[in-house]
């Protein structure tokens, strides 16, 4: 049976952008181990979608409301991954939609997103902010899960003075390395009329829950059985953009910094195993820049490129940004196809 991928983000996450460039490089037969199998009629959204990429702009985001479902037919080229068929089943739809789905949880959820709860995988795409401070990164080895529970317990007991707690290490220290803080500004005053600001990972949380909801895996509770376990791989997109000093820290650690809810929601709700972290570029640099826009069109092979970190050797990088794709379908061995 054809296996269901599906790709989920909120506003702004670069979904378009993302599809736009698969597209791109499912046609020119780029994608190191994936091949389009013929081209159904309901791949022209994603011809839509590749077509700006041709001129060095991004595809026009989707518009309220708007339904394009995506289905193209692949297969792997026979050599790493063997000959294996599947379909890519991708719905790209408003970025709102996710932030409606968090204001209005009742009439929201509709068959379409039960159907992609069920998928056999995710991709889930994250945005970060223009503005996120810079590390002061020291290297530190990687503990296990029950390492870290202790040192999370050890915390969470301690009686240290407000201004001894101020200089400890960020939590993410002991799971991705020491990360240090400067002690950061005090908030501004507010009143009941000012508008509230949801942090961007709430309704991908509420998200989350929901696909949990819909495949009866109980609340706070990680998958046990292997019918329930599927695999999530997170993108930060726009990696381009990113600091270097985050980028050589990986993308597990920026994600651990700046979205510390989604990092814990999905480290107490899934196994570690069916959860992998990248920082995805789809363009290698922001087209919105004349300069680069016009070196994009110049490329004899314009293409994006993928980051992730690996335990033993360090941050890896590929200009396939099928690779997230392939972690999805196969798991691990997917890393080592470079």
């Amino acid at each position: 049976m054809p296996r269901n991928i599906a790709l989920l983000g909120g506003q702004s996450s670069g979904k378009s952008t993302l599809l736009g460039a698969l597209g791109n490089a499912l046609k020119a037969e780029t994608l190191t181990h994936l091949r389009m199998d013929g081209l159904d009629a309901d791949a022209r959204g994603l011809q839509r979608l590749a077509q700006p990429l041709h001129h060095g702009r991004y595809p026009q985001r989707t518009k309220a409301g708007e339904r394009i479902d995506l289905v193209v037919p692949l297969r792997t080229t026979g050599d790493y991954f063997g000959s294996d068929a599947f379909t890519l089943r991708a719905g790209d739809y408003d970025g709102e939609e996710v932030d409606r789905l968090f204001r209005d949880r009742l009439r929201e959820w509709t068959s379409e997103w039960r159907q992609r709860a069920l998928a056999d995988g995710l991709l889930l795409l994250l945005r970060p902010g223009e503005k996120t401070r810079p590390p002061r990164l020291q290297s530190s080895p990687l503990p296990d899960d029950m390492a870290r529970w202790r040192l999370l317990r050890e915390r969470g007991a301690s009686s240290a003075s407000p201004s001894e707690q101020a200089s400890v290490p960020h939590r993410s220290d002991s799971f991705f390395g020491q990360i240090y803080l400067e002690e950061a500004p005090p908030p501004p005053h507010a009143t009941p009329t000012d508008p509230v600001a949801i942090p961007v990972e709430l309704p991908l949380i509420e998200l989350l829950q929901f696909i949990r909801n819909v495949r009866e895996l109980p609340a706070g509770r990680r998958p046990r059985k292997d019918h329930e376990r599927f695999r999530i791989a997170l993108l930060v997109t726009a990696w381009d953009a990113v600091s270097q000093d985050w980028r050589k820290a990986g993308p597990a650690a920026f994600l651990s910094h700046h979205f510390p809810l989604l990092d814990d929601y999905l480290w107490s709700n899934f196994l570690p195993d069916d959860v992998f972290r990248f920082g995805l570029s789809a363009t290698g640099g922001d087209l919105r820049d004349p300069d680069y826009s016009q070196a994009y069109l110049d490329m004899d092979d314009p293409a994006g490129f993928v980051e992730w970190l690996d335990p033993l050797l360090g941050i890896r990088n590929s200009r396939d940004i099928g690779m997230p794709l392939y972690w999805v379908l196969f798991g691990d061995r997917a890393l080592g196809a470079l």
